[in-house]
């Protein structure tokens, strides 16, 4: 029985590592579809500029934008910067987070995204940094919050990681960077992690 037992638990624990990094390929997968159709369209014009699809706050009709924001990027190196820490702390969160990631990652784009949209600067907000800001925190917080050792160490593992990118980014300041962007994905991060602090992941 207890051999059985074991080599379940090895299964389960191979094919949600698998699910984790299926689900995080795909959606890494679709972020640069949407880069190549945006560069084909800049020559093309076949339709208008698809970065109009972003957050511009405070008007109504781009409220859509927060859930379309986090698919579209400004360019190569802007889809680059965000394609690595996505892997890691997509794949990071699906596979130990498993039972509330899919629901604190909806907070955190929704959540986060409406936050841009109400204080964010007039300007188009697009990009997956929010997402990354808030799974960041999200993993770092439920550390805290759950004080359980296993949370902790991962945590103490995304802040040895990501601790200073997290803080510089965190900076208000001016130019094409959106650092309301990162805030708000941080803001919601954290009250996801709060949300789902007594819920077994």
């Amino acid at each position: 029985m207890a051999q059985k037992k074991n080599s379940s638990g090895k299964g389960s624990r191979g094919s949600n590592a698998f699910l984790a990094l299926k689900t995080t390929g795909i959606f890494i997968a679709i972020l640069w579809g949407i880069w190549a159709i945006d560069l084909i369209n800049d020559t093309l014009r076949i339709f208008p500029d698809i970065t109009q699809l972003g957050i511009y706050p405070r008007r109504l009709i781009a409220l859509l934008g927060i859930f379309t924001s986090p698919f579209i990027h400004g360019g190569l190196f802007h889809l680059i910067s965000n394609t690595i820490p996505l892997v890691f702390l997509g794949f990071t969160m699906l596979y130990f987070y498993r039972r509330t990631a899919r629901d604190a990652i909806g907070i955190i784009v929704v959540g986060g995204g409406f936050l841009v949209w109400v204080f964010g600067r007039h300007a188009v907000h697009v990009g997956a940094s929010l997402l990354i800001f808030g799974m960041a925190t999200y993993l770092i917080s439920s550390g805290l919050f759950r004080k359980r050792i296993g949370p902790i160490i991962l945590a103490i593992l995304v802040t040895l990681v990501y601790g200073t990118s997290l803080l510089w980014g965190l900076i208000p300041r001016t130019g094409p960077v959106s650092w309301e962007g990162h805030m708000s994905g941080a803001l919601a991060g954290i009250l996801a992690a709060w949300l789902y602090r007594k819920t077994e992941y």
